[in-house]
């Protein structure tokens, strides 16, 4: 299992409470054009449009699903626009959002073999082109500091469109209110698991996680975990491929996994790097050797951290492509579940899971090209 926030650490939200007075011209005319080629849009959500006023039965209520969705991710989306078209790299980042051919379940782009292009084609793309073109402007803006306000405005709407369209209405579950006798329910970890998956999928999930009830009561307890904004995923983990090595099985190396991110952090591993690494340390080390006196003392045996230790190799590179994810802010499930309802929504995200989305989008894995 995998916990730590592998992109996205967290930043102030800047204000722009007069933001469309400034995007507005001396005579009312918007000054910033939309992106060259293409609008930045939202991606579609069947659940949202199908909805009829009804929220999403056994889950959310009717005024929770639209202001998540339609109000906040409306704004979020007025944002990313402005951010965009104020950015020194403006263009850059438009030209994510330029139309490309993009061929269905084709996760490795491009025929390029220098070392140093290869990652840059590898992309991961799904049958949602709106939601591939986020996916590469996370890219571009990951590890630009100068670009955080466009980056945190992006993964706001690519972590809810993960977790919205891997669900469907469950009528069957309880969405009300609950006491604080909530928090002393022990789970019944004997009871029959409702909302399985099919068998196939659920081998994986037994090879990855030991079987279906541990699976589920790992997922669960770790988005309970959660204090705050931040998302539990589900994802595929598999090998980076690299020169020379595109067309060796290195599915031995893959698996299921479950992590979490913080704030507007991404299940992707855009910023590896940026904490620290194995040559600082070493610089350091021998800057503090130089000083030494040439006596030994069991009091400057200098044992490195747990961080400092794993940068001391180079590991394996992995690519982390989400599966699903479940929604942890408390504006989720506050108002339809209250402050001790946490544990009631995580049980009706899980039987509300449209595990027929989640198995496509594994079917359709990148290594499954490869093979």
């Amino acid at each position: 299992m995998l916990r730590k926030t592998l992109s996205g650490l967290p930043i102030a939200r800047r204000a722009f409470s007069s933001r469309a007075a400034c995007r507005q011209g001396e005579h009312g005319v918007n000054n910033h054009s939309d992106p060259v080629g293409t609008t930045i849009i939202l991606p579609s959500l069947s659940i949202v449009e199908n909805s009829e006023n009804a929220g999403l039965p056994g889950l959310f209520s009717d005024s929770v699903l639209k202001d998540i969705w339609t109000e906040q991710t409306a704004q979020k989306l007025d944002d990313l626009k402005y951010g965009i078209s104020e950015s020194p790299l403006r263009s850059t980042l438009e030209s994510a959002f330029v139309e490309y051919n993009s061929n269905k379940n084709v996760f490795l782009k491009g025929h390029k073999t220098s070392a140093a292009n290869l990652m840059e084609d590898f992309a991961i793309t799904t049958n949602n082109p709106t939601i591939d073109k986020y996916y590469k402007l996370l890219s571009k803006t990951a590890k630009k500091p100068t670009e955080q306000f466009v980056f945190q405005n992006a993964s706001a709407i690519y972590n809810l469109y993960y977790f919205l369209s891997s669900l469907k209405p469950n009528p069957d579950n309880t969405v009300a209110k609950v006491g604080v006798e909530e928090l002393y329910k022990t789970p019944d970890v004997f009871s029959e698991i409702k909302n399985a998956p099919r068998p196939e999928f659920e081998s994986q999930i037994e090879a990855s996680f030991g079987s279906l009830q541990e699976f589920k009561t790992l997922l669960l307890s770790t988005a309970k975990a959660v204090k705050g904004n931040g998302y539990t995923w589900l994802v595929y983990k598999f090998r980076q491929p690299e020169l020379g090595q595109e067309t060796r099985d290195l599915s031995r190396f893959s698996s299921l996994a479950i992590l979490n991110t913080y704030n507007h952090g991404t299940p992707h591993h855009f910023r590896a790097g940026q904490i620290s690494n194995a040559r600082a340390f070493k610089k350091q080390k021998s800057e503090s050797s130089e000083e030494d006196d040439g006596s030994f003392s069991m009091y400057k045996i200098d044992i490195p951290s747990l961080e400092q230790a794993q940068d001391t190799y180079d590991p394996l590179k992995y690519v982390y492509e989400p599966l699903m994810a479940i929604g942890n802010n408390p504006s989720f499930y506050l108002r339809d579940y209250g402050v001790f309802g946490k544990a009631r929504y995580l049980e009706n995200v899980w039987n509300c899971i449209d595990w027929s989305v989640v198995e496509t989008r594994w079917a359709n894995r990148a290594l499954s090209t490869r093979r």
